[in-house]
């Protein structure tokens, strides 16, 4: 009875807080002119102190529409508010219509938010920065939200995809904007290519005090080359027509779970935008250790529940007689690290499964795709004799386990490229150093890594390839980013380590921010790599069959992922017949003994293709 009293009374001290709170930022507020760089500080004060209230005595309904008037203010304030301000009151606004029912208001107010998102991180800020910015709380999650708010306000989903391509990946898709491919511009306007070669360098090297006037100058420039006929469309969000156009070589799914509403998948098709939804599959179902998403369990679930309906959907039924089509997934949050090529039934006889349906590949979004395929470099075809290859081996790693395979699977990386038509360069323990690898990396078409790589989780730019000198001057994902690799194209990146697609950490889930993601900002068109921990001989064996394949296939856009498909089936058909006996200190990661590192059957689930 005491305690229940004194809830009574804390509770009803805590109101008169709130309205003495009201009371005095009113009063301020109504004193203040209009142009006064506090007042959205104070809107935004008194929409979170009226909707607390209205939570604490669900009786006063104006307080819900004082509420949302004082954060639209915020939200729509001048140019002077701090950009965090602006966003946290579309947030809240968000969440007040979501759990009030009001989609069509969460709706706009998502698109006026988002649209902010990317000013967070200008051209001109360093990586580092935007990504601590970009991994704030109000930011965290807003893709797959966004998603869930365009669906339920029956806007559809090219509304959803413009959403959630603007809401997530903004560090991404500043670095691709401002590296954007200007080889077009430069054949008919070499005079504005040469301008924005200057302008981007000027972003790239602006101090803090120059930053805002670079940015201003770029803009204006940037508007310059839009008002010339045929380029309309330079650095701008794509299109409806984009979106579809990007779906002409297979289909692209977009799954994103949020809690409002659950799972939504998105099916592009060259000629069509749809919507499927899964009510009954919440992120929190979704949310397995890495363990558990290896489980013959889980990947049959995952089939049943979610996978095989959108395949059936895409007019995929069974397996195919002749060549099997092509998909691509883009997961949103939660879904991102779990194994969707993998998903379904892998016992001796069995075809329930994605990998006897189609030929999977990633993406970190659809405008990425876009960009690789749009990139002139011919048939996008290696021409025999004139491409270089970089074959970088850490067989013996400074303070790391010793990795038996690398050795082999150097020589056989080496000679297979060689017979394709590859000029190598074979840099092994001592010789291969950041500076030395990072400057092979500029004139190299394709890169072959095998060794120790590392997932830094509380800073994911910090993850990196493990090289000689490691430990004083890791050659990190921020350092691959920094790379501008995108009129020499390289083909591919094939990083035979651990970890190179993973991201433990939720807050930086919709960025994408990876190993993986790194090579492909940098301009690589084609990137294998890892979700999680992998065998050692395993490795071994997934390089040799994936170079192989790609030497009989032709070293082509196509044959990258049907190649690694195949070697994939090889390594799934190995396991079935036997189970490997290695042991767990093999795995080619940097991580405590008592971590799980993926044996026998299952060893083929980690290798993921990312590009085109």
């Amino acid at each position: 009875m005491l305690r229940k009293a004194q809830g009574k009374i804390d509770e009803q001290s805590l109101l008169r807080d709130i309205d003495e709170a009201i009371t005095i930022a009113d009063s301020t507020l109504s004193s203040m002119p209009d142009d006064h760089p506090i007042r959205p500080h104070l809107n935004n004060l008194l929409g979170h102190c009226h909707y607390a209230r209205y939570l604490g005595t669900r009786v006063e309904e104006r307080d819900l529409t004082v509420t949302l008037g004082h954060l639209w203010t915020a939200l729509n304030s001048n140019r002077y508010t701090s950009l965090f301000r602006r966003i946290q009151a579309g947030r809240q606004i968000v969440r007040i219509c979501c759990d009030a029912s009001l989609w069509s208001a969460a709706y706009e107010a998502a698109v006026a938010t988002v649209a902010l998102i990317p000013k967070l991180s200008p051209r001109a800020i360093q990586i580092s920065d935007k990504q601590r910015i970009l991994s704030a709380d109000d930011i965290v999650g807003f893709g797959a939200d966004a998603v869930a708010l365009a669906i339920e306000a029956g806007k559809g989903g090219y509304a959803a995809l413009s959403l959630v391509e603007s809401a997530r990946g903004s560090l991404a898709a500043s670095i691709s904007n401002l590296r954007v491919d200007i080889l077009a511009l430069d054949a008919a306007h070499p005079d504005l290519a040469q301008q924005f070669v200057e302008a981007r360098e000027e972003l790239q090297q602006a101090s803090s005090p120059s930053a805002s006037l670079a940015n201003e100058n770029f803009d204006k420039l940037l508007q310059k080359i839009r008002d010339v006929e045929g380029f309309g469309g330079f650095c701008q969000p794509l299109s409806e027509e984009d979106i579809r156009e990007a779906a002409n070589s297979g289909p692209i799914v977009v799954l994103s779970a949020s809690e409002y509403g659950s799972t939504r998948a998105i099916l592009v098709k060259s000629q069509s935008i749809d919507v499927m939804q899964f009510p009954l599959l919440t992120p929190h179902e979704l949310e397995h250790e890495e363990h558990e998403m290896q489980t013959p369990e889980f990947l049959h679930w995952l089939w049943l529940e979610l996978i095989k309906p959108i395949l059936e959907a895409l007019g995929y039924t069974a397996r195919p007689q002749g060549v099997q089509p092509r998909i691509w997934w883009i997961p949103i949050g939660v879904f991102s690290g779990i194994p969707l090529h993998a998903a379904g039934d892998h016992s001796p006889g069995s075809t329930e499964n994605v990998m006897d349906w189609v030929v999977s590949s990633y993406s970190l979004s659809i405008k990425a795709i876009l960009n690789a395929r749009r990139a002139p470099v011919g048939p996008h075809t290696l021409v025999a004799g004139k491409g270089k290859a970089l074959l970088v081996g850490m067989t013996q790693t400074p303070k790391q386990s010793l990795l038996s395979a690398v050795a082999e699977e150097m020589v056989t990386a080496d000679r297979l490229l060689r017979d394709i038509g590859l000029d190598c360069t074979l840099l092994q323990n001592t010789h291969a150093q950041k500076q030395t690898v990072l400057e092979h990396l500029r004139t190299s078409q394709v890169f072959h890594f095998a060794g120790h790589g590392v997932e830094r989780k509380r800073n994911p730019l910090k993850s990196a390839l493990i090289l000689e000198d490691w430990e004083n001057d890791p050659m990190t994902v921020g350092d691959v980013m920094d790379l501008d690799l995108h009129r020499e194209s390289p083909f591919l990146a094939y990083l035979s380590a651990c970890e190179t697609g993973q991201i433990t950490t939720t807050k930086f889930r919709d960025e994408s921010i990876h190993l993986i993601s790194a090579y492909q900002l940098a301009g690589f068109r084609h990137v294998i790599g890892t979700l999680w921990k992998v065998n050692d001989t395993a490795s071994l064996t997934m390089a040799t069959a994936t170079y192989r394949n790609l030497q009989s296939g032709g070293i082509t856009d196509e044959s990258v992922a049907r190649s690694r498909h195949q070697a994939a089936t090889q390594l799934r058909h190995m396991g079935r017949n036997r189970a490997s006996n290695r042991a767990l200190a093999d795995g080619r990661d940097i991580v405590p003994d008592e971590d799980v590192v993926l044996e026998g059957e299952e060893n083929w689930i980690p290798f993921v293709h990312f590009g085109i």
